[in-house]
């Protein structure tokens, strides 16, 4: 796990010390895309009253 909050002094900084966070080829892992829903005809909408 990766801290949510990093606070670093400007002598860290100047240190060359870096944020921990994940690699970005990893920040996308446990998101699935949706499946796209086809463009056909649209439904036509009934009256509401």
């Amino acid at each position: 796990q990766h801290p949510k909050i990093q606070i670093l002094t400007i002598k860290e900084l100047l240190a060359g010390k870096k944020i921990d966070y994940p690699p970005r080829r990893q920040t996308d892992v446990t998101f699935k895309k949706a499946e796209r829903k086809s463009k056909g005809k649209p439904v036509e909408q009934g009256e509401m009253f």
